[in-house]
């Protein structure tokens, strides 16, 4: 049996491919550049849903998104410059912050409540670095084998204990 006559269509995705802002805005002008350009062929009116949509209609959306779209690229340029600004501010100023923090530190020591205050805590004693406990446990290790090397050699004998002091003789009554 034949297989029957089928046409097969390949399918358009009528939106963009890349869903990047500035892809989406170009998109929405260029619905907008197809409408103006062929209004003309376009029917007066047609359905979406329960609603009945202009090509007019259509234009004042897509020109609502691209408003509200570049207000948010400003927004994020303005972001952009405003981290900006923060980052190299704060790189200027950290010396002289770190220092201040330091004195008060300083002056403040034994006053806790007073470090809270400012937001700060009294240093905690610093830990020792992986360096440092590597080379103690170096050092342990060596002594340890040096003590177990020293144990374990035989002990040189004691000379033998001299004869006892000969009692002095008893004289002769």
């Amino acid at each position: 049996m034949p297989a029957p006559n089928v046409t097969h269509h390949k399918q358009v995705n009528p939106m963009p491919k890349d869903n990047s802002r500035t892809d989406l805005l170009a998109a929405d002008q260029n619905l907008i550049d197809g409408i103006t350009k062929n209004a003309s062929k376009l029917p007066a009116s047609f359905p979406v849903g329960s609603v009945t949509t202009t090509p007019a209609d259509v234009v004042t959306m897509l020109q609502g998104r691209i408003t509200t779209g570049k207000a948010v690229v400003l927004a994020e340029s303005a972001r952009t410059a405003a981290v900006a600004t923060d980052k190299a501010t704060r790189a200027q100023t950290q010396p002289r912050i770190t220092a201040f923090k330091r004195i008060i530190v300083a002056m403040f020591l034994q006053s806790p409540d007073v470090l809270g205050d400012f937001g700060l805590a009294a240093p905690k004693p610093p830990l020792k670095s992986a360096e440092v406990k590597a080379a103690s446990a170096a050092k342990a290790a060596a002594t340890r084998k040096a003590k177990s090397a020293k144990a374990a050699a035989p002990a040189p004998e004691p000379a033998a204990p001299a004869a006892p002091p000969a009692a002095p003789a008893k004289p002769v009554s």
